[in-house]
């Protein structure tokens, strides 16, 4: 129960007269063309979003049992997703003539059918009240993919203010959900931003101002050594991630599975590039700022003279580096693929001085400050919004009339 609500609970069937599903057609595993017609996906339905790419196309032969088309103004719902996100509602802003529901989506049919219940209906929909009623009743076996029933979705109980109160109480938390829209818009075109500098500075095709020095091909065993200290155990035991870098491993959530002896454990010091030697072909490598020691699983790597730590660590997220060291990689599948140093060293590459190594350093770690930033945004405008969305659903905090 919503506490301190101004407003009657009242079901959702009180607001909704019905809930219209899709069908369930046969469809190729990629987004439809413009001349195609596509069923939604269940990613379709963000949290407040509609994302009309997300969807699959049709094949002819199901043309006839596809699903109603989506129109501006139409309320969707995922009855079938994750546990974090089944029951999510969207909107959609447009026509969409050739997109079509699923079988796991539901349009909404309002008893009211005024632009205010709509949009307040959406948001009471999505509030952390019905969000965590959902995770409670949703079923299934399956661990990636719960249902929830029309019933038990439409006896949910929620705020209901008058009718002239929704449309005011959409207005504010609509203005929350476009700003936190715009950050996620900026965040997403910074991190394009950033794959499209390192595109022309990593290739030498745009150069920094003051640089004109030809770029030199080293084989990365002419840049690196390997360090293969051990029988450190006094040492505290880090681990490399994909995302975070180099972190101590108490810091992760996920279970210890580490060998309880660690004499064989691999020291990796600061200014060290340490990687993952059977997923570098995915780029699992960082630059550690810690004195810790690894798995054997790990790769440690010692730069010297010719190249800037900083520099190589970005170096080796860049895409075509990556692709190198799938290339070089040993084994018969994927899940075998591994690079070891001897490998890892014939590996040539194009690189400038050292000077202009650190000069597109500090511009890539510029744009890296900034994603940092607007991502903190993100998730304070996230956390403001969560604790707001609710008390404003009930009337707790009051809109006034404008």
């Amino acid at each position: 129960m919503v506490p301190n609500s101004r407003y009657p609970l009242c079901p959702l069937s009180s607001a909704i007269a019905s809930l219209e599903a899709g069908t369930s057609v046969n469809a190729e595993d990629r987004p439809a063309r413009p001349d195609e017609h596509g069923v939604l996906r269940v990613s379709a339905i963000g949290e407040g979003r509609f994302l009309p790419k997300e969807n699959k196309a049709i094949l002819p032969s199901e043309l006839p049992r596809m699903g109603p088309a989506i129109a501006a103004g139409d309320i969707l719902v995922s009855r079938a997703n994750t546990l974090a996100l089944v029951g999510l509602a969207a909107r959609a802003r447009g026509d969409s003539p050739n997109l079509h529901l699923s079988d796991k989506t539901w349009r909404v049919q309002l008893r009211e059918s005024d632009d205010g219940t709509a949009r307040w209906l959406v948001h009471a929909i999505n509030s952390p009240h019905v969000r965590a009623i959902l995770r409670r009743r949703a079923t299934g076996t399956s661990g990636s993919m719960k249902n929830i029933g029309q019933r038990t979705f439409l006896g949910i109980c929620v705020p209901l203010p008058p009718r002239e109160t929704r449309s005011r109480i959409a207005d504010v938390l609509g203005a929350i959900s476009r700003h936190a829209e715009l950050l996620a818009d900026l965040t997403t075109v910074t991190r394009q931003l950033k794959l499209g500098l390192m595109q022309q500075l990593f290739s030498g095709r745009l150069r920094l101002p003051g640089f004109s020095a030809p770029w030199k091909v080293h084989r990365l065993g002419d840049l690196f050594f390997e360090r293969t200290e051990s029988n450190r155990p006094d040492l505290p035991l880090l681990s490399i991630t994909a995302d975070r870098g180099v972190v101590r491993r108490d810091e992760l959530e996920r279970r210890d599975t580490s060998n309880p002896d660690k004499t064989a454990y691999l020291r990796i010091a600061p200014g060290d590039i340490g990687y993952n030697t059977m997923r570098m072909w995915q780029g699992v490598s960082a630059l550690s700022s810690l004195e810790g020691i690894v798995s054997p699983a790990y790769t440690i790597c010692v730069p010297n003279e010719w190249v800037d730590n900083r520099f190589a660590a970005i170096l080796f997220k860049h895409k075509p580096v990556v692709h190198l060291f799938r290339r070089y990689s040993q084994g018969l599948v994927d899940d075998t693929l591994t690079l070891r140093f001897h490998e890892f060293a014939q590996i040539r590459v194009s690189i400038p001085e050292v000077r202009e190594q650190r000069s597109i350093a500090a511009v890539i770690a510029t744009v890296d400050a900034e994603i940092r930033l607007l991502e903190d945004l993100q998730s304070a405008l996230q956390l403001q919004r969560s604790s707001l969305l609710d008390k404003i659903l009930s009337g707790e905090i009051p809109i006034p009339a404008s």
